[in-house]
């Protein structure tokens, strides 16, 4: 069922795009199916024929998009997902790599600052309720050690509504999927979830305060240390404020 990769039409560092691409039309031919469990790493590098490193790197880059489930006794299995939902995904998989996750934090680091301070300024009950549920769930996953995904999600969605800038909550809704995989990454490493934490509770408390510029440079360091967590670099000549 998994065919030996041709090394020669592919590029070594994107030897994880080809698994990608390969476990996409294994899934459109049926052969791969809900609830079925992906082969381990290593039986899947003998299959495709090269190491495990860049089958890690696939199977992860699965993992973060919801595409495959890590369960403790089966191992990776393929989540049930609608049709159209999956191959969404399995395609964002395909485009995904450092290099997009770069320019991606890129936009967060102007993005959401600014979104902080107005949060701050503008915020109502209503979010600062819905922030508040989210820090709390991120509290109860961390006591279990468990990462946060979706609070995660859930606070800055609630912190881009309480700008009450249309503008902002629409860029924020397109960029979803991205933000979604990017908050995936950076919070499947175990020493980002308390100080991920930590930034949100201060971030809260700023908002609840009204103190615009210092959710301003909460929201900033907090990118920043996220950056550093994935050895993003910033670009040359990028304003710092």
């Amino acid at each position: 069922m998994f065919d030996a990769l041709d090394k020669g039409a592919i590029k070594a560092p994107r030897y994880h795009d080809a698994i990608i691409a390969a476990i996409r039309e294994m899934v459109m031919k049926g052969e791969l199916v809900e609830g079925q469990t992906i082969p381990s790493e290593r039986d899947l590098a003998e299959a495709f024929n090269v190491s495990r490193g860049p089958v890690r790197e696939a199977l992860k880059i699965l993992e973060y998009l919801g595409i495959l489930e890590n369960r403790r006794r089966d191992g990776m299995v393929l989540r049930k997902l609608e049709v159209r939902e999956l191959y969404e995904k399995l395609d964002f998989a395909l485009s995904f790599d450092q290099e997009n996750l770069r320019e991606l934090f890129e936009v967060r680091l102007h993005l959401e600052p600014v979104a902080a301070a107005l949060a701050a300024e503008r915020r109502g009950e209503a979010e600062l309720e819905e922030m508040r549920q989210a820090v709390a769930l991120m509290q109860a996953f961390l006591a279990h050690q468990e990462p946060f995904y979706d609070a995660s999600y859930r606070f800055h969605e609630a912190l881009f509504g309480a700008t009450h800038n249309r503008v902002l909550v629409s860029i924020h809704y397109n960029l979803a999927e991205q933000l979604r995989l990017s908050r995936r990454v950076t919070l499947s490493l175990p020493r980002r979830l308390q100080k991920s934490l930590h930034f949100h509770e201060k971030l809260l408390e700023a908002i609840e305060h009204q103190q615009c510029e210092l959710a301003r440079e909460i929201m900033q360091a907090h990118i920043r240390d996220a950056m550093e967590s994935l050895q993003i670099q910033e670009i040359e000549g990028e304003t710092h404020g």
